[in-house]
């Protein structure tokens, strides 16, 4: 039987606790497996995955000047994944993925004259990756009150144990489990080639346009975390942690770069290639205008203080949104600006090339070559996703009072997702968010959490 903290044995098991331990899933095993005689379980599930491609490059000339290229790529990817990453680490609570993957592209190669040859090219990439967790019991089955669990039906992920191999974990948070993700991208560039002289001249210019739709469900069914087996019994868990909102995200960025670069036959033994490039990737934006950010030269907060002296509520300035927010997200007490959120972007993307190939001697049996160049790329769309979770979009609340949280009760109660966006009372403001780095103004208070004067993405836990 399990025992109170004062050491006592207690009298029953906790009604919810007993329920879970009872449960079986449709193939009749236990939900929790029962434990060998040391203690320890070992169990085994299967995964799957399959892919199935096909490939085709068509090559046609439509005369002497006119050289045609087409190319498709075709990949579907379904796949099962038996104990999914951040999920159950029992069988029963797998995720399913589905991966296509297409590509095509046109490219034109037109002879302009004996000197002269222009290249133009037209490509399409689209990736999508869709993953859900199965969900084969509710957590209302065994009395666990969740506010969403009409149109989030299954069972959060609930840890039975200290973080680490030791633990038993059954459920699903869909923090890692239910996402959907779809990119493409579309490509435009033309390349002409002049030869003159001593010189091949190579120009041209490009275009990358990038769609990106993005939803994930962190922590929407919820996550329990017991640090024991008997204080699993007893039905008090550790901490809870819960999240709802406006869990989409739709994403549009653009890059554009020119560039000229000149392979210079300097003499018989000596070539210099000398090039320079123009790069702007310009940041991207959220069709809805559904993304914020945190700026700490325009935070003010609540005077209203707890307990533990922590400000309480929203505070009175500090969050900013997109200023192409549309009517239904936008807060009126929260400032909007560039539509891109970002203050760093930078139109000085100049990139200069050298390089040179050289043979020493008169047999040409050896070359070296050596070059410097400076570079611009995109890392990614995606870095606004990990800001999918940033209040007021979406509140994630980790409840862990100096007391215990009922099994059957275990959630901070946040509103509905139709009622987002929204700054949720009580609920420290916990989160990622991205650039628009600066220091606290001299008459601005220091974070009220840690105490610094400056701020970093990876130091946003302003307190509501």
């Amino acid at each position: 039987m399990p025992r109170f903290p004062n050491g006592l044995p207690a009298t029953s098991i906790d009604s919810v606790a007993l329920a879970l331990l009872n449960a079986r899933l449709p193939d009749s095993q236990f939900l929790i497996p029962t434990p060998q005689a040391d203690g320890r379980y070992s169990g085994s599930a299967i995964s799957t995955y399959r892919e199935d491609q096909f490939n085709t490059n068509v090559d046609y000339r439509i005369n002497e000047s006119n050289w045609l290229a087409v190319k498709f790529f075709f990949s579907n990817a379904p796949q099962f994944f038996a104990l999914p990453d951040g999920g159950a680490n029992v069988p029963g609570f797998g995720a399913d993925r589905q991966q296509n993957n297409r590509l095509v592209s046109l490219q034109n190669i037109y002879t302009l004259g004996a000197r002269a040859v222009n290249e133009a090219r037209v490509g399409y990439s689209f990736i999508s990756q869709d993953q859900f967790g199965r969900n084969p019991v509710r957590d209302s089955d065994f009395g666990i009150v969740r506010a969403n669990a009409n149109a989030y039906p299954g069972l959060g992920l609930i840890r039975i144990g200290p973080a680490g191999a030791g633990a038993v974990t059954i459920g699903n948070s869909g923090t890692n489990v239910d996402t959907q993700v779809n990119d493409s991208t579309t490509t435009l560039v033309d390349i002409l080639s002049i030869t003159r002289g001593r010189h091949s001249i190579r120009t041209g210019a490009g275009i990358i346009y990038y769609r990106t739709s993005l939803t994930a469900n962190n922590a929407r069914r919820g996550q329990i975390v017991f640090q024991s087996f008997n204080n699993f019994l007893l039905g008090t868990a550790n901490n809870s942690t819960y999240g709802d909102g406006i869990n989409a995200r739709i994403l549009r960025a653009t890059d554009y770069s020119l560039f000229l670069q000149d392979d210079w036959k300097f003499s018989r033994k000596l070539t210099i290639n000398l090039g320079l490039r123009y790069e702007l990737d310009l940041p991207p934006y959220e069709t809805r205008g559904a993304i914020s950010t945190f700026d700490p030269a325009l935070y003010k907060p609540r005077m209203e203080v707890d307990s533990r002296g922590n400000p309480v509520g929203p505070p009175a300035g500090g969050f900013v949104q997109a200023g192409n927010v549309i009517p239904q997200f936008d807060l009126p007490d929260v400032p909007n600006v560039g539509k891109r959120i970002l203050t760093s972007v930078d139109p000085n993307n100049f990139a200069p090339r050298v390089g040179f190939a050289y043979s020493p001697f008169e047999s040409g049996r050896l070359v070296v070559r050596g070059g410097y160049g400076i570079f611009f790329s995109r890392s990614s769309t995606l870095y606004i996703g990990v800001t999918i979770n940033a209040p007021p979009m979406y509140s994630v609340v980790r409840r862990s009072p100096t007391g215990v949280i009922p099994l059957a009760d275990p959630f901070f109660p946040l509103p509905s997702q139709d009622q987002f966006p929204t700054f949720v009372k009580g609920v420290a403001l916990a989160s990622n968010t991205f650039e628009r780095i600066g220091k606290w103004p001299e008459s601005s208070p220091r974070c009220p959490v840690c105490r610094l004067t400056s701020w970093t993405p990876a130091q946003a836990h302003f307190m509501g």
